[in-house]
């Protein structure tokens, strides 16, 4: 009895290593078909000058219709980055700096959540950080077109303008 529940095992055990071993087989073969597409892909995205919204550092430009001053010397410029390893994002709204987490689902459909930021007195502030973060939580929506990505509380006015500054990998 105990052999043949040795040989039943045995016999599972060689069927999934054979199916683990016949999938990387074909992943490895589809990754070599594929590494031609994905640097003709790549090309396109570099010509059309399009980024990713993850890993981009996005300076904010307009909050709620209105355009974003110039900072102050000695301040950063307002800007947001979502992480390429998680569903998270910090950034800095001039003075403060900012983080909670998003998840972006088909259709751009966007939603930030836990949002949190950092207590400093800030005089000469560029922007109501207060209402950025407001603002934030509105979000249920997204665009990137070229280098601005667009963020909307459903297909009305926009909420927020970033331009893409660059890659956090850049810095």
């Amino acid at each position: 009895m105990a052999r043949k529940c040795f040989m039943k095992n045995s016999f599972v055990l060689i069927v999934v290593l054979a199916f683990i071993m016949a999938g990387n087989s074909c992943q490895s073969h589809k990754k070599n078909a594929g590494s031609s597409k994905a640097s003709i892909d790549k090309a396109v995205i570099m010509q059309k000058d399009t980024f990713s919204l993850k890993g981009t550092i996005w300076k904010l430009v307009e909050l709620n219709g209105k355009p974003v001053k110039d900072t102050v010397t000695g301040r950063s410029e307002p800007f947001i980055i979502f992480s390429i390893n998680d569903s998270t994002f910090n950034g800095s709204g001039g003075c403060n700096r900012f983080f909670g987490n998003y998840e972006l689902k088909e259709n751009n459909l966007f939603h930030i959540s836990h949002v949190g930021m950092t207590k400093m007195a800030c005089v000469d502030a560029v922007l109501d950080e207060a209402e950025l973060l407001t603002t934030l939580e509105k979000v249920n929506l997204l665009t990137i077109e070229g280098k601005t990505l667009t963020l909307y509380r459903a297909v009305k006015a926009p909420l927020a303008r970033f331009e893409a500054v660059n890659k956090e990998s850049d810095k």
